[in-house]
């Protein structure tokens, strides 16, 4: 089970340290964010890029989520979040969808795609390959797919790194 915690823009890494140690030892429990994979297009040459992916949110992954939110319910505010901190136990289906597109660090890498003669795009390999039918846009060019998924009570629309 995923649980999920939005800590602010750019205070993943801090908060992933300090639930890190503040679970450690007590509850067995996996905390990480998310990165993914992209091509970016620098000087005519395309070069792989990680980065942030789903900014500010940090997950816990853990078969006690309730053990988890009591603990992190006793943190002071100032010491983990901002006044707007929520902790919540993902939805199976987005934990379901998250853990089909990221590897076991976390990282949405990039799905191998072939282009057909009638610009029909098949998914050969990747995260791309588990999820093709909720594949709502593809751009050829600045070479990315896009999929939406209900996150956190909200829409999102996942933007995922292709190659061909």
């Amino acid at each position: 089970m995923w649980c999920v915690i939005y800590a602010g823009d750019k205070n993943e890494q801090k908060t992933k340290a300090f639930v890190s140690h503040l679970l450690q030892g007590n509850i067995p429990a996996r905390c990480f964010s998310l990165t993914r994979n992209r091509l970016y297009k620098n000087g005519g040459v395309w070069h792989t890029v990680n980065e942030r992916f789903l900014p500010g949110y940090v997950f816990i992954e853990t078969d006690e989520p309730e053990m988890i939110y009591k603990k992190l319910e006793e943190t002071s505010k100032s010491l983990l979040f901002s006044d707007s901190r929520k902790v919540s136990v993902m939805d199976s289906d987005e934990a379901a969808l998250l853990e089909l597109i990221t590897d076991s660090s976390g990282t949405v890498g990039l799905s191998d795609v072939s282009i057909g003669e009638d610009k029909k795009v098949t998914y050969l390999s990747g995260p791309l390959a588990k999820v093709s039918e909720r594949v709502k846009k593809v751009n050829l060019h600045n070479r990315f797919a896009e999929i939406d998924m209900n996150f956190s009570g909200r829409r999102e629309t996942l933007r995922l790194g292709i190659r061909f």
